[in-house]
């Protein structure tokens, strides 16, 4: 499966390792691939050096091997408009994501939204409802 993530999931898995966020990052990442696009990688980094600087060498070492996407997406929420658009443009299966904006766009998009929860309840449950 092709999994895009949004910063707070990636952002959550390298400050918290033993949170969700990180259990799921280890769960997909050999079995699925992982997509992210460059305003994500922007907004990591700007975040990162803002607010966790001492953590920004995890974040570099998690970015080295993934693909980069990028397409603009006209939507209402600007901020979600990047998200979105790299989300389409990297042609994923899911896109991964805690933002209650962009979760609630679920039927608008050739991909599925989901949290990292129901990512990791599907995968435990392959028969399990892909809309939930």
């Amino acid at each position: 499966m092709r999994l895009f993530l949004d910063t707070n999931v990636i952002l959550s898995g390298i400050l918290f390792p033993n949170g969700v966020a990180s259990r799921f990052l280890r769960a997909v990442s050999d079995s699925h691939t992982i997509l992210i696009g460059e305003y994500v990688i922007d907004e990591l980094r700007i975040v990162f050096d803002r607010k966790f600087p001492q953590h920004r060498e995890v974040l570099e070492a998690f970015l080295r091997d993934l693909p980069a996407t990028h397409n603009g997406l006209s939507l209402r929420d600007p901020k979600d408009a990047p998200i979105l658009g790299a989300a389409a443009a990297a042609d994923s299966d899911v896109l991964v994501t805690g933002d209650k904006d962009i979760l609630s766009l679920t039927d608008t998009f050739d991909f599925r939204i989901a949290t990292m929860r129901s990512v990791l309840e599907s995968m435990v449950s392959p028969d399990r409802d892909r809309d939930n």
